[in-house]
């Protein structure tokens, strides 16, 4: 046992690609003939130089001074000179905002001034104390209009030149404008007439030239199949921008890489999702540096299709009703429950809005409820040097010729002066992607319509390339770069599956990752004694359900006995109070099933009720399940309960020499997940969950649950949890493990060296810990998993195809489109059920061992087999599986406790000075460690 730098260094390097006769890449398995969406990059001027050019993009200043500094440097010819009246082109004075000529400061307060509507477009009303011109950051949609719009109209100072923006401060070019000099700012005045929003405004463009380099430094460099040096790294940033930059002006952007355009579909219809959302199909676009045919290394293009979701554009009063906020009829005015609806559903989820009347359409947020409405909001308009006091209903009449169809109604406040505007002339505006979490429902429609066969996919991939026209895309023409029009091809390898074994060494044949095991036992059944069955559903009688779990039961080995306690038609709402009574009749009742019906918080309140409180393990069942028992689902359903009660259903293994020698030592396999919130959420931590098995085979795992700071990625205590694992891992095998191995899911390229330096040092010191002479030193794999990615595989000949037409199970792709630098490969290790299967991207982190890339693709395929839940193999490691289960059923556990006291969580929230939990409140709701009664060594989160 012996560890590679040790100590380990505080920045450590992610291990570079080994040749391929040094084990860098896989030998073993069947050849076959594949194409995926990339795209090669071809440059034809390679000695292409780029400029970088520093870009700010500020509100003009205000005062004498300041205007006089931008103006040290000459305007260049063409470009509008500097206004000295009001942002809307009127003349003279500038006139203090919400306050009319005549008008009191008394009359000021939540009212406007006809000038402010008629400049606004009938943006009525307004703060005064939210009128104070304060520094702002400009969005970055309205940043790239800015930019976009100042170059297009000022080709005489660009030379007609092609200028890419990122959007934050970075402008990239091909050429030099001369006026432009190394380190030396210019500066400019531009009035920016916005076709979005409607307005006229004036800024200040700050531009400075920062740095040049030739492309042939990066292609020079990309043969060596190392990481990126800084040099190389910036040029390929500014390759990224450029690339893009064309698409960036076409289409709605979403990220930095996905395109999408709701108001005119290019890529297929938009599809509705529910009464207020709507998909859109849009592309994913991304330039990547990777090894290449013969690990040349190379530039390529991954292109892809893409699926997003928007609010739908519809009136206001249209969303109102399809989201229920109020009924199909109009009311008279709003109620309290329909005002809170809006604030949770619209202004904290940022809305926006478009107006429908006047000249102008203009976009605002939506910000609050005003309990005014269009006749009793008054403010002060001035005609004919004569001010008079108006309500909307008048002006909107006098000024528009529109007469308000519900005068009644509250109006909505928008925009950072909380202007008044009445509900029915707005509209949602387009272009909104929604933040956060789907629906159940919405989610289940959403994937009916990604859900796309490879072959189409891969049809709509071409029609993307086509319809980009990259031949006459004028940036990458002033490159000079090519973009092939065919995807690349290469070998691929199709891995044999593991042996699968069940009951008296039973074995059944694995073919296209799924096998038939309803006539064998499991490896390992459990008992089934102690148990009771609470029925919360409609269904009358359990009779014919109780048999059929007890029948297949037996079947699989299974020791049964009739269940102590059985209740019929419980209300729902008593969950808690007759979990508790079952488990007082029988203290050593070893599982709970529930019978329930689909939605409502009964199985988060069950979940928290069993788990946190009880420490018995629960099993839920949908009534429908119940109703009409079929084997199968019965089946299904005993696979679960088995794992949970201590069982193991099979195991997978390989007799291979490259495996065999892995689990000649005893061998300790981890997983890793963190359960984000959405962003907006900051209440709700994060939680993460780790597991290690506990058996030769890694099929039974001990779970490890913490929670820690809001979206942070690094697991905090991943030292306690790691010495936690190994004592299980002791306790049960009575052997200290020879060899870590550690699948981490959910970090982002951008995060491997950070994860390393923390979570790996961490792991490290707790091996060192446990043992007094700090000698023990276990060899260390580290193996990041990542699911979110666009790359997809196809294979060339349709008999290499499983019946959903995806690749076969056991298809390895670790050459050509992999990594420029890293140790990595694709594997797509389950057969296809519906659409385009997407192979899971395996990058090794740290390997002490210098495992040969037939092990690691062995051993991630056998432990893809291992899942407990099914007898097919699925798309990741069971380890990793695990932990994102785990991480979600402490999520639950949470939310359980919340529905069983609303107001106490809600008042913790409220009162804390963070705007989290109390933490002693979230360590009882959510942590599992070593100890924990009922939890920490049993797979209760199957």
């Amino acid at each position: 046992m012996t560890w590679k730098q040790n100590p380990l260094p505080d920045k450590p390097e992610i291990p570079v690609r080994l040749p391929r006769e040094a084990g860098g890449q896989g030998t073993l398995g069947r050849p076959v003939n594949l194409r995926s969406n990339y795209f090669q990059v071809e440059f034809v001027a390679k000695g292409t130089q780029l400029f970088h050019y520093d870009v700010k993009i500020n509100d003009a200043v205000k005062d004498e001074d300041d205007e006089k500094g931008a103006t040290a440097a000459p305007l260049p010819v063409g470009l509008p000179k500097p206004a000295a009246a009001e942002e809307t082109g009127g003349k003279g004075k500038r006139r203090k905002k919400g306050r009319g000529k005549g008008q009191k400061d008394s009359e000021a307060t939540e009212t406007g001034t006809k000038e402010e509507a008629i400049a606004g477009v009938a943006a009525v009303g307004g703060s005064p104390d939210r009128e104070k011109m304060t520094e702002r950051r400009i969005p970055k949609a309205k940043r790239c209009r800015i930019f976009a719009n100042f170059i297009e109209e000022n080709p005489g100072i660009f030379s007609n030149y092609r200028m890419a923006y990122d959007g934050e401060a970075n402008a990239y070019c091909s050429k030099n404008p001369s006026q432009f000099v190394l380190n030396q700012p210019v500066k400019f005045f531009y009035i920016f007439d916005d076709k979005v929003d409607n307005r006229k405004k004036k800024y200040l463009i700050e531009w400075k030239l920062v740095q040049s380099a030739k492309i042939s430094e990066l292609l020079e460099h990309l043969p060596r199949l190392k990481a990126l040096p800084p040099r190389s790294a910036t040029i390929f940033q500014m390759l990224e921008v450029m690339f893009n930059y064309e698409r960036s002006l076409k289409f709605a952007t979403v990220g930095r890489n996905q395109f999408y355009s709701q108001e005119n579909p290019q890529f297929g219809q938009n599809y509705q999702i529910s009464g207020d959302k709507e998909g859109v199909i849009g592309f994913y676009c991304s330039l990547r540096a990777r090894c290449g045919w013969k690990d040349t290394g190379c530039l390529m293009l991954n292109l892809d299709v893409s699926h997003t979701a928007f609010y739908t554009v519809q009136p206001l009063l249209a969303f109102l009703q399809n989201t229920s906020i109020i009924g199909p009829g109009i009311p008279r005015t709003l109620d309290r429950r329909a005002i809170d609806a809006i604030e949770k559903e619209i202004v904290k989820k940022d809305v926006r809005i478009v107006t429908t009347h006047g000249l102008y359409k203009r976009r605002y947020k939506v910000t609050g409820v005003s309990k005014k409405n269009s006749l009793t909001h008054t403010f002060t308009v001035e005609k004919e040097g004569v001010s008079r006091q108006v309500n909307i209903v008048q002006y909107f009449q006098d000024q528009y010729k529109y007469r308000i169809q519900y005068p009644e109604l509250n109006c909505i406040k928008v925009g950072t002066k909380e202007t008044l505007l009445p509900i029915e002339v707005c509209t949602i505006a387009p272009n909104q992607r929604i933040k956060g979490k789907l629906k159940d429902d919405e989610t289940a429609n959403f994937i009916k319509q990604t859900a796309v066969k490879p072959q189409l996919r891969f049809q709509q991939v071409n029609n993307i390339v086509a319809a980009n026209k990259f031949p006459e895309d004028r940036m990458l023409e002033s490159l000079g770069v090519r973009i092939k029009a065919n995807p690349v091809d290469f070998k691929g390898r199709v891995l044999d599956p593991p042996v699968v074994e069940l009951m008296g060494g039973a074995k059944p044949r694995v073919e296209r990752g799924q096998w038939r095991a309803d006539r064998d036992g499991f490896l390992l059944p459990a008992a089934l004694d102690h148990w009771a069955v609470l029925n919360f559903s409609r269904t009358r009688s359990l009779d014919d359900f109780i048999d059929a779990v007890m029948t297949t039961a037996r079947q699989r080995g299974m020791k049964v006995q009739q269940p102590y306690h059985v209740s019929q038609q419980l209300r729902p709402e008593e969950a808690e109070r007759r979990l508790i009574e079952a488990h007082s009749k029988n203290k050593d009742v070893r599982i709970i099933v529930c019978v329930i019906e689909k939605g409502g918080d009964q199985y988060k309140i069950i979940k928290e009720t069993g788990d946190r409180v009880l420490r018995v393990i629960t099993q839920c069942v949908l009534s429908k399940n119940a109703y009409r028992p079929n084997p199968a689902t019965i089946g299904n359903i005993l696979l679960k309960m088995n794992a949970k009660l201590g069982g193991i259903n099979h195991k997978s293994f390989y007799a291979a020499q490259p495996y065999h020698q892995l689990f000649a030592e005893p061998i300790l396999v981890m997983g890793a997940d963190v359960n984000h919130p959405p962003s907006q959420d900051r209440s709700t931590p994060s939680l993460v969950a780790v597991v290690g098995s506990l058996d030769p085979n890694a099929c039974r795992y001990a779970v490890e649950v913490r929670h820690q700071a809001h979206r942070v990625e690094m697991i905090e205590e991943m030292k306690l949890i790691t010495m936690n694992l190994l004592k299980q891992f002791f306790a049960q095998t009575k052997r200290k493990p020879t060899r870590i191995v550690m699948y981490r899911d959910g970090v982002s390229e951008t995060q491997f060296n950070a994860v390393v330096a923390y979570e790996l040092r961490a792991m490290r010191q707790a091996c060192l810990e446990l043992q007094p002479d700090g000698e023990y030193k276990p060899t260390m794999t580290f193996i990041c998993v990542q699911k979110r990615h666009h790359t997809r595989l196809y294979a060339a000949d349709s008999r290499d195809t499983d019946r959903s037409g995806n690749v076969l199970a056991g298809t390895v792709v670790d050459h050509t489109i992999t990594s420029l630098s890293n140790r990595d490969f694709f594997l797509c290790s389950h057969a296809g059920i519906q659409g385009t299967s997407k192979p899971s991207h395996y990058t090794v982190l740290w390997d002490d061992a210098d495992m040969h890339m037939n092990q690691l693709q062995l051993l991630t395929y056998s432990l893809c087999h291992n899942y407990a839940r099914c007898f097919r193999s699925v798309s990741i490691p069971t380890p990793v599986y695990y932990a994102h289960l785990a991480a979600a059923r402490a999520k639950v556990h949470l939310a359980g406790a919340q529905c069983k006291d609303p107001g106490r969580w809600g008042l913790l929230a409220l009162n804390s000075s963070t705007g989290s939990f109390n933490e002693d409140d979230l360590i009882e709701a959510t942590r599992v460690e070593r100890g924990t009664p009922g939890l920490s060594n049993q797979m209760f989160y199957q």
